[in-house]
């Protein structure tokens, strides 16, 4: 028996050993705050350089949201200060630089006051305190990603949430030890060879194109058409006064819809840019000379909610002209795996009614890449697009040889988007490409279940 029983003790310490292991394996992972959104629920109030705030105190996530999650400051420390109430009990605070292990102290917990007890317990929430994380960047990357977790008394180490972020953390760069590579200069008497690098773009210069790809544009907010306008040669989308103006711009939908040619195979690992170029009357945006501005909240499997720390800002120009937009995906951490659908707040708020014109959309593996295009465009407008694919035509089966294919005449695209001619309107499509957005009016929440998208006629 006793050969039995050390084959008995041995398998138990194997397997005490495995399970030790698998402890250990796990014991440093970051729970996402979404696992905890029912029992936890945080507050970032402020950030420090140095011991100075750089921001008003209370106003950590506007400036976060204002810089893209970027903090781009020389520092020797930093600094975040917040509080948190719980369901569990709180054991301690502390950072996780890039993908590192948990960095956790006692020292990080300071006695909360009392109106956070007060609002802990309106949650129904039996633990609060109040944190205040204090690190050196010395020895540090000259840019790194830090975020800010608790420790709680079930063992887990979850990230600390806020207010319409994802978490508490950014991304740090110091600009007097970051350096930016120098341009490769060009020698004497020859010219850059500029192209078109896009990894998957769409000229919205057809009844088709902007019916296919907004096939599955739904709950468009304050949006009263998306239409094909002849004249212009452009998407035009009809946008109602008000705040917030968006349209769906469905990637996840068409990607599944093997008869949809756009935007195949794309991935947020890949695309770290985006061009937008679109036109309207600027001064009839707003009834001042407020700076007219934009938004695009994004979803990819790295993170398919919307939140602010998912929304890139962008201001356009004061001009009539064509407006050129570049979303930079390059910080982005939840950008990664395949594309979802993306919101498109084409303006963050208008005073009135205004014609979007949409042109372009296009993905770039680089902010460079997508600026070196836009130059590109300016200079030649569609003819520095792609060829698109040509559809195979079928060959009948027979023994007579085919003819050879004969060459289509050339055509110049001037530098503005071309106008296209009239033609009818195609019958027989899958789907239909108007959709009035799920507005808060009662009408066009009416009008939303109508596909009404008429081809515009030239006026």
């Amino acid at each position: 028996m006793k050969p039995l029983r050390s084959l008995i003790l041995l398998v138990l310490a194997l397997a005490l050993a495995l399970s030790c292991l698998s402890l250990i394996s796990f014991a440093n992972e970051v729970k996402n705050p979404e696992e905890y959104s029912f029992d936890i629920y945080g507050h970032w109030d402020s950030i420090k350089v140095d011991g100075e705030h750089i921001t008003q105190d209370g106003g950590a996530v506007e400036y976060i949201i204002s810089t893209g999650g970027n903090v781009n400051v020389h520092a020797t420390t930093l600094t975040v200060r917040g509080w948190i109430a719980s369901t569990y009990g709180i054991v301690q605070f502390g950072y996780v630089i890039d993908d590192g292990d948990p960095v956790l102290s006692d020292s990080f917990t300071v006695e909360a006051e009392q109106p956070v007890y007060d609002a802990a317990a309106e949650a129904g929430m039996d633990y609060a305190a109040r944190y205040e994380i204090t690190f050196e960047t010395a020895g540090l990357p000259a840019e790194f990603r830090v975020r800010y977790v608790v420790k709680i008394d079930n063992g887990d180490v979850v990230e600390i949430s806020a207010p319409n972020l994802d978490g508490v953390e950014f991304y740090y760069s110091d600009p007097d030890a970051v350096q930016t590579e120098e341009p490769t200069a060009t020698p004497e008497g020859e010219t850059s060879a500029a192209e078109n690098k896009s990894i998957s773009e769409l000229r919205f210069n057809s009844y088709e194109k902007v019916e296919d790809f907004f096939m599955y544009s739904t709950n468009n907010v304050h949006v009263g058409m998306i239409d094909y306008d002849e004249e212009k040669n452009a998407c035009i989308i009809s946008v109602m006064g008000g705040p917030d103006p968006n349209v769906v711009m469905p990637f996840g939908q068409i990607a599944l819809d093997s008869d949809v040619p756009y935007f195949e195979g794309i991935s947020a690992d890949t695309c770290k840019a985006a061009v937008i170029i679109a036109g309207f009357d600027y001064g009839n945006v707003f009834n001042s000379d407020t700076q007219v501005e934009g938004t695009f909240y994004y979803q990819s499997d790295g993170g398919s909610t919307y939140s602010e720390n998912k929304n890139l800002h962008y201001k356009y120009e004061n001009t009539d002209g064509l407006q050129y937009v570049v979303l930079n995906f390059e910080r982005a951490r939840t950008w990664s795996g395949d594309i979802q659908d993306c919101r498109f707040d084409m303006f963050c708020d208008t005073d009135n009614d205004t014609d979007y014109y949409l042109y372009y959309f296009g993905f770039f593996a680089s902010v460079s890449d997508a600026n070196e295009f836009i130059e590109l465009y300016k200079q030649k407008g569609d003819e520095a697009l792609k060829a698109e694919p040509e559809t195979p035509t079928p060959v009948p089966a027979t023994d007579t040889p085919e003819p050879a294919p004969t060459e289509a005449p050339a055509t110049e695209a001037p530098v503005e988007p071309t106008e296209a001619p009239a033609t009818e309107k195609p019958s027989g499509k899958k789907g239909c490409g108007n959709m009035i957005g799920g507005s808060a009016f009662a009408i066009v929440a009416v009008l939303s279940s109508v596909c009404v998208l008429a081809k515009r006629k030239n006026q």
